[in-house]
């Protein structure tokens, strides 16, 4: 799946930049995954991590205390040895309203981003969202992106459309402000564009 994005894996796992602890949900032991992360953060310089996701560890723990201090204590890891952290959680709805059990849980993760399907014009399309940065006066737009062979490049809002989250958006009259706003930032970045390339012309 790597390779088809151009990310080769293969040479960061011989040269020890990478390690990948895969678990099959049906056998998943999350004691013992606990323990090999731990190993793996003591063995190596863990910078980065992925877990890929929490929904086999909430289908694993049936004890919802238990799973919200096991939670708590791979975030305290994470945090204890530095490392930017990534955990995804799927949803069952592909599209419409969704709803996500164990809700009180991600008051423990500073950062949700919401990943979801639109259906846009007889099209379907992927939307992004900032649910929650914590201490940020985060971007509060719903983006839409799309996956290249170059990776995810971010695209402009949805604008003049309601109800993108819930799967049917729906169009919307643009308001006079918006539509001036977006003027003023188009000309603002016309200047900046101008103001470059007079600099690179006194520059040669």
């Amino acid at each position: 799946m790597a390779f088809s994005y151009n990310i080769n894996l293969k040479d960061a796992l011989k040269d020890g930049l990478l390690e990948i602890l895969y678990r099959s949900p049906t056998d998943l032991i999350v004691d013992e995954l606990l323990y090999s992360i731990k190993k793996t953060f003591n063995q190596m310089k863990v910078r980065r991590i992925v877990l890929d996701s929490l929904s086999d560890l909430m289908s694993s723990i049936s004890d919802e205390s238990y799973l919200r201090d096991y939670i708590y204590t791979l975030i305290d890891l994470f945090s204890t040895f530095k490392a930017a952290s990534i955990l995804t959680l799927e949803v069952t709805e592909m599209f419409g309203n969704f709803r996500i059990a164990n809700q009180e849980l991600f008051g423990l993760i500073p950062t949700l981003i919401s990943l979801r399907y639109v259906e846009m014009e007889s099209e379907v399309r992927r939307a992004l969202s900032v649910l929650k940065f914590r201490g940020s006066n985060h971007d509060k737009g719903i983006h839409e992106y799309i996956i290249t062979d170059e990776g995810i490049k971010i695209k402009t809002k949805f604008e003049g459309r309601e109800g993108v989250m819930s799967g049917s958006p729906k169009k919307t009259d643009l308001k006079i402000e918006d539509i001036l706003a977006n003027m003023e930032q188009y000309e603002r970045t016309l200047k900046k564009l101008k103001g470059k390339d007079k600099e690179e012309e006194i520059k040669i």
